[in-house]
């Protein structure tokens, strides 16, 4: 079955990713993380590798850890994980080399069991789950 297509989602998570950079210190990532900026003040947001392009690449200094997070994006699970996956192979190389760790986040809007059951198997990957809420009021 092919997912049902909905603008409004789409427009959502387009604004998911600027809204996680705008708020990035007040978000509990359960550390307390940074985003990288490297020697060219390139931002850790849609941070360019020779393999693609970071969703949000982050650093948490106390743990000398760096954070890979992505969002999910109405991707497959199985092309998160590789993704994922990759992205850290590419910074554990090329960025954190023996010095620092690397881990990564995935970020979903719902609970998904063929992406956590993948995620069950690699320790240094987290599933964090978002939600998004509006609130009128009439204006007294």
């Amino acid at each position: 079955l092919m997912p049902i297509y909905n603008p409004f989602e789409q427009t959502l998570t387009q604004y998911l990713e600027e809204f996680i950079e705008a708020n990035f210190w007040k978000i509990n990532f359960g550390a307390k993380l940074e985003l990288y900026q490297d020697e060219e003040n390139s931002s850790g947001r849609q941070f360019q590798t020779t393999i693609g392009r970071i969703d949000l690449l982050a650093i948490d200094e106390h743990k000398k850890d760096f954070v890979i997070i992505e969002l999910k994006k109405g991707r497959s699970s199985d092309v998160v994980v590789g993704q994922i996956l990759r992205y850290m192979g590419w910074v554990k190389e090329n960025l954190a080399k023996n010095e620092y760790n690397v881990r990564g986040i995935v970020i979903v809007r719902e609970k998904d069991d063929k992406l956590q059951y993948a995620l069950s198997q690699i320790q240094n990957i987290e599933l964090f789950l978002y939600s998004i809420s509006f609130d009128l009021r009439k204006n007294k």
